[in-house]
């Protein structure tokens, strides 16, 4: 079984504070959160004011930044980041310095899996647009076809010489 230890940690935590710290790591160690984070301890969170700043950061479009606003906000609820006024709480200076550096933590692995290889499917040079995918290096071909579906499902295909929503 593939799994990270920082996964490992809030599946199955051996400490008491194990869970928590693992939550508290995977939102910081998203660079936009923990940079949001730094900029709101203290404040009520507005759901608006954070969609327009994914749409002016990541050149987003409205319906998607307000998507990942969404998340966010899912985000440091679940981790019970926020007051019940709406109010970003505190969260330590040192967790947030620490985090937005790190590498994210290795896989671990039990010795029937052989090791991940990433993989990358240029689709636009001049755009930069590529695919990436950390997969084994052979799947089946049943695996093959629930991968097909999945990226069908997962990515807005639109019609050629179109431009996707999220790059207007």
């Amino acid at each position: 079984m593939w799994i990270t230890k920082l996964a490992l940690d809030y599946l199955k935590p051996d400490s008491e504070d194990a869970k928590s710290k693992a939550l508290t790591d995977s939102i910081m160690g998203i660079p936009a959160y923990a940079e949001l984070i730094q900029s709101h301890q203290g404040k009520r969170i507005n759901l608006e004011i954070v969609a327009n700043g994914f749409m002016r950061k990541f050149s987003l479009t409205k319906p998607g930044a307000s998507l990942c606003a969404r998340a966010f906000v899912s985000s440091i609820k679940t981790a019970d980041f926020l007051t019940p006024d709406g109010t970003l709480g505190a969260v330590s200076q040192r967790t947030v310095d620490n985090n937005l550096n790190d590498p994210p933590p290795p896989l671990l692995d039990d010795d029937k899996n052989p090791p991940l290889q990433g993989f990358t499917l240029i689709l636009d040079p001049k755009k930069g647009r590529k695919i990436v995918i950390q997969a084994p290096p052979s799947v089946s071909e049943s695996e093959l076809k629930r991968i097909q579906a999945w990226l069908g499902f997962q990515l807005l295909v639109v019609p050629d010489g179109e431009s996707s929503p999220a790059t207007e």
